[in-house]
Parts: structure tokens; C-alpha cells; sequence
């Protein structure tokens, strides 16, 4: 739900076990692995990468003309980023 009511934490922010949902049938229907800030950054300067700049977009209207996109919304994204952006060069 993109309703900010809806919002509960169901597993920790640092498990990185990956989730899966699966329709009637059983059949897998989406899966999503779990990637924390210091992952994404410990990984790029593993990997010879600078990072020049972070963002964590906040909502736009323009973002969604109607409201919501997905379980994202202007109410849920004013309590958790939904994007995060990062620009990063390969280091000489």
C-alpha cells in the first residue's frame, strides 16, 4: 500500500536474506534483494570506484500525476526514500 498508515517494518533494514512472493500456485511472482547504504558503497570503492555524489530523491508531484507509483507515494516517501542515486567514477 503507498499509505503512510500502512507503513510497518517486518524485517530488519540489515537482513539480507532475499524476499519472495508467490502466487496461489506457488509460482515465484517477484523477489527482491536487500541492499543496505554501506553495501552500495563498500562495493563501488571495492571496486575501484570514487563516489562524487549521493541523492535520495524526495517525491515530486511530477513523479506520479496520480498519487502513487507502485507502494510509493508523496505520504509513504515523506517517511522513506524511495530511490537512491549515486554517481561514481573509476578511480585512476
Amino acid at each position: 500500500s503507498p499509505r503512510a498508515d500502512d507503513l510497518t517494518v517486518a524485517r530488519s533494514y540489515f537482513d539480507h536474506q532475499p524476499y519472495w512472493e508467490r502466487d496461489d500456485a506457488g509460482e515465484l511472482i517477484y523477489t527482491e534483494f536487500q541492499h543496505t547504504f554501506e553495501d552500495h558503497i563498500t562495493d563501488l570503492a571495492a571496486t575501484g570506484f570514487q563516489v562524487d555524489q549521493v541523492w535520495e530523491p524526495q517525491w515530486t508531484a511530477e513523479a506520479a500525476p496520480d498519487g502513487a507509483w507502485g507502494l510509493w507515494s508523496a505520504e509513504r516517501c515523506a517517511l522513506v526514500p524511495g530511490t537512491l542515486i549515486v554517481a561514481a567514477h573509476k578511480a585512476r
